[in-house]
């Protein structure tokens, strides 16, 4: 599959792929990173179900967030910085709110809240000012999920529009959208929610749930993460991974599905590495390796 390199990514028809994007990075900390297209056999399924009643809503652990979580560095995807304590909430159709609520204006910029790749990506559904349509997106309507590693997801619903697509790795505060209130939405803001899954998404198929979902106004923004010992040894676990000179910086060269490496240290969701291939050595600190821990499955 052909790669996009960096700049503008070019705008097209979300027919027959996952995410559609169309604009400059606006800033030097927009994703500089090769994007691959999923590519899906037709369109996208947008919902499970037609009605509120029907579609399939998730578990809430209202006590406790992933222990994994502590491990990761958050910041505040939105500008306000302000979140409502309305996880839990009560609804007529499910056991209760499944995120908490971020206010903000239609098109403010909502960004990445840590570190990770994006996993599946909606983009299909109508602003509601526009046509109201409750049940596109199983009510999420617009909406990016990322991967964080170690189990631990996050989800950005309602957004107008999207400017990442699936595969693209983020950093934290990278612009994923903006602001809306496509779906189940009774007026602008962000839902954000947090969550674990033992599955991977499916990026073409419809949406899907967490298999469950805490208060993310429980974690620490701005916080320094705990430090954890990095794992020992991880072998390539996805197709392919890119081997970067710094975490998410150029990329030196591809390890293919089932390629071991040997991890020396950890920054956030990214692994300075050793490997030996074609009879040369690669990491150590005069020629740094960095693969994205979502590329690698691990032992200690």
């Amino acid at each position: 599959m052909d790669r996009w390199t960096r700049s503008v990514l070019v705008a097209c028809s979300c027919v027959a792929s996952v995410s559609c994007i169309g604009i400059e990075p606006e800033s030097e900390d927009a994703d500089e990173t090769a994007v691959e297209w999923i590519t899906c056999g037709g369109r996208v399924p947008d919902r499970t179900a037609s009605t509120l009643s029907a579609l399939p809503f998730q578990t809430l652990d209202r006590a406790t967030v992933p222990a994994a979580a502590s491990s990761i560095a958050w910041t505040w995807p939105t500008t306000t910085n302000e979140m409502a304590n309305n996880f839990g909430a009560g609804r007529s159709y499910n056991e209760g709110h499944e995120g908490a609520d971020l206010g903000g204006r239609r098109g403010d910029v909502i960004r990445a809240a840590a570190a990770g790749r994006v996993v599946y990506a909606l983009s299909s559904c109508p602003d509601n000012d526009m046509r109201r349509d409750i049940t596109c997106g199983n009510g999420w309507g617009n909406h990016v999920v990322i991967d964080h590693g170690r189990g631990v997801f996050t989800r950005y619903a309602h957004l107008q529009w999207l400017t990442v697509a699936v595969d693209a790795t983020v950093t934290a505060g990278q612009t994923l959208g903006m602001l809306g209130h496509s779906g189940l939405s009774d007026g602008p803001h962000l839902h954000f929610e947090l969550g674990t899954r033992a599955r991977p998404f499916a990026a073409c198929a419809a949406p899907q749930n967490f298999d469950r979902v805490y208060n993310p106004a429980r974690l620490r923004y701005g916080a320094v993460p705990t430090t954890q010992a990095p794992p020992r040894w991880c072998r390539v676990s996805a197709d392919e991974a890119n081997v970067r000179a710094t975490p998410n910086g150029t990329i030196l060269r591809t390890l293919t599905h089932g390629a071991s490496v040997t991890v020396v240290r950890a920054q956030g969701t990214w692994y300075s590495v050793r490997f030996r291939i074609d009879g040369r050595d690669w990491g150590g600190d005069a020629s740094p390796a960095w693969v994205s821990a979502q590329m690698l499955s691990c032992t200690q």
